[in-house]
């Protein structure tokens, strides 16, 4: 018998630490059959907790993991089958933000220094128009830079 805390979550799977809410705990709950610890199936009675088809997310702390509820199945006898499958970023999320780690990647920022075979380079020209103010009594002049990049082709 296992104890099951079911939440609410909007949060993005890839966030570590989801925001729960409607917290809602329910007692003496088996594990179905053989199951597995990532993708547990857990028997409960309906009528003993209640109706919770709105709940997404479950904790487990016997299993020291967070679960998303991808299925609830009912069944003959009153019983409830929720089927679940392991949230690693929030069931680890203490280790995840405890590491130290080089990160030569990132969705947004790259560093250009890097050799990064994943970063297209593009060939091509910018141009920057700068006004550098007045030289002595002239007007003001505009002073051009380009700057190029060249691809490199491998055949």
């Amino acid at each position: 018998m296992v104890t099951l805390k079911l939440f609410k979550t909007t949060s993005d799977d890839r966030e570590v630490n989801k925001i729960l809410t409607s917290e809602k705990n329910i007692d003496n709950v088996t594990l179905k059959g053989e199951t597995s610890l990532t993708r547990p199936s857990f028997m409960l009675r309906k009528g003993e907790n209640g109706f919770f088809t709105g709940y997404n997310y479950l904790y487990c702390p016997e299993l020291s993991r967070y679960y998303y509820i991808d299925n609830i199945t009912f069944m003959p006898g009153d019983f409830v089958s929720l089927e679940c499958s392991v949230d690693v970023l929030m069931s680890f999320a203490s280790q995840i933000r405890g590491l130290t780690a080089l990160v030569e990647r990132q969705e947004s920022i790259y560093n250009p220094y890097l050799n990064d075979n994943g970063i297209t380079v593009t060939q091509g020209s910018v141009i920057k128009a700068v006004d550098v103010g007045a030289v002595g009594n002239e007007s003001y002049t505009t002073y051009f830079t380009c700057i190029g990049a060249v691809e490199e082709v491998s055949e």
